[in-house]
């Protein structure tokens, strides 16, 4: 999934873990995260998780 995408995915059936890659994610910046599932009894929601990408690594010139 491509952040910023606002897409839901498809991550799997039953009980159990999860896990969904995401790409395109910006430097520095904070995001924010929420599971879900849906089933007969309704929506049930996780709670919101955060996390700030790493900065940039800057390029290296190495003079031989």
């Amino acid at each position: 999934m491509k952040a910023g995408a606002g897409s839901p995915t498809a991550n799997g059936t039953g009980t159990g873990s999860f896990s969904q890659a995401v790409t395109g994610l910006v430097a520095s910046t904070l995001y924010y995260v929420r599971a879900y599932a849906i089933n007969s009894a309704g929506t049930s929601y996780g709670s919101s998780q955060s996390f700030t990408t790493a900065a940039a690594l800057a390029a290296a010139l190495v003079l031989a």
